[in-house]
């Protein structure tokens, strides 16, 4: 048998051969997609390509923090959290397991993990034609305020989003790189004091905290909001507060 009688054989053979390999391709995704239901086979789908692999359906998106995630500083990270955030007003940021040395070990496995959530507020004119009108989700001249959180956490985790409503029912994941933000919901009036930006520094909320008996080993919640900085270890009587300059307020 010839050569060129050989290819001609044989390519009969290979159009079978991707004909199946085809066909089973498509059986799987159609299995995937029936058999368990169609959030179970979104959810397959989905952890196999990364990106929006359906018209409607976005995943989260995340950035790397900055600085060490063993050792995440809240007050010196912040200006680069603001600059994510749009660059809008600060409203209100607590961190949790803050160690003596104002640091928080963002990689360590604690319940609950350690977080910081830094809360901003945004102003905007909607001029879009099916912004609400005045007294019904809008401000005077069409202004709009809506909150813009910034969650700083344990970076390079998988993390499992369910969507139901509307036209869209999914079920995925996605890897959390360890700083993501969320935007809520317009709104006609603003409640929140924007604030200053942070400038105490952590450790030195933690000396004035230890020459009260504060034992250092143990890690604290900190909050700041208009009224100062919030200081206190749960479970324990250890709790202070700062004014916005950094100083104690005795009880």
């Amino acid at each position: 048998m010839n050569q060129e009688l050989q290819q001609q054989l044989a390519k009969p053979i290979k159009i079978a051969i991707g004909v199946f390999l085809g066909c089973a391709g498509l059986s799987l995704v159609l299995g995937l997609l029936i058999t368990g239901g169609t959030a179970f086979g979104l959810s397959r789908l989905m952890d196999l390509d990364p990106l929006k692999m359906f018209a409607g359906i976005e995943k989260p998106v995340s950035v790397a923090p900055p600085g060490d995630a063993g050792a995440f500083d809240p007050i010196k990270a912040f200006m680069e959290v603001k600059t994510y955030a749009g660059n809008v007003p600060l409203v209100e940021m607590t961190a949790t397991h803050v160690r003596s040395d104002g640091t928080i070990n963002l990689m360590a496995d604690l319940s609950p993990r350690p977080t910081v959530s830094y809360d901003f507020v945004e102003e905007f004119k909607n001029d879009s034609e099916d912004a609400p009108p005045i007294g019904a989700g809008s401000g005077e001249g069409g202004v709009q305020w809506r909150d813009v959180t910034v969650d700083v956490s344990h970076p390079n985790i998988w993390r499992h989003v369910t969507q139901i409503g509307g036209s869209i029912n999914a079920s995925y994941r996605y890897k959390y790189l360890g700083m993501g933000k969320t935007i809520g919901s317009p709104r006609g009036s603003n409640y929140d004091t924007p604030l200053p930006d942070p400038l105490c520094p952590f450790v030195a909320l933690w000396a004035v905290a230890m020459q009260k008996g504060t034992p250092s080993d143990a890690v604290a919640w900190i909050r700041y909001n208009k009224d100062g900085y919030d200081f206190w270890i749960r479970d324990t009587k250890y709790r202070y507060r700062f004014d916005t300059d950094c100083r104690l307020i005795e009880k």
